[in-house]
């Protein structure tokens, strides 16, 4: 069987700019970086790249979701910690006081006591990253010094029996 050289030529020449055009296709992946340039390069590796993006976008959210819960409890529990602080030198003056002062011991430590109080008050009205962190479902926390009651001896009693 005889093969016209002008055959032969073209087919040599179609297979050089073929190869060219591949060679062309792979030197702009490597300069690129990526793999697929259009939907049509491959139709599943592009499904698979968008569905892996999204995935990505979601686990970024949830890292920052994760790291805002760590912000929030870390600041929660350092108002706690100086609330128990406060709460234990509260409670080192009702110690010394109930052991009979003179009026400037009293007044003294009546004035520290009031200290106590406006820290522990800023503490409860404390927020972080405009979230209070002690008001409850409360967008402000209505803590104030309305609520403290001072010169004035108040008995409570909580009856467990009554239903109401």
């Amino acid at each position: 069987m005889r093969i016209p050289n002008l055959n032969v030529t073209q087919s040599v020449t179609q297979r050089i700019r073929d190869l060219d055009l591949q060679r062309f296709k792979l030197d702009e992946q490597i300069s690129t970086g990526q793999k697929i340039k259009y939907a049509e390069d491959d139709g599943s590796m592009m499904s698979r790249t968008i569905r892996l993006d999204s995935q990505k976008g979601r686990l970024s959210q949830y890292q920052r979701n994760a790291s805002y819960a760590s912000e929030f409890i870390n600041a929660g529990h350092m108002n706690l910690e100086k609330l128990r602080e406060i709460n234990q030198r509260a409670q080192e003056i009702a110690r010394v006081a109930g052991s009979g002062l003179n009026g400037s011991g009293v007044e003294t430590y009546s004035l520290e006591l009031d200290q106590l109080i406006d820290e522990t008050l800023n503490r409860l009205n404390s927020s972080h990253r405009g979230k209070t962190l002690f008001g409850g479902l409360e967008l402000k926390p209505n803590f104030a010094h309305s609520d403290v009651v001072s010169q004035e001896a108040e008995l409570k009693i909580l009856d467990l029996n009554n239903s109401s």
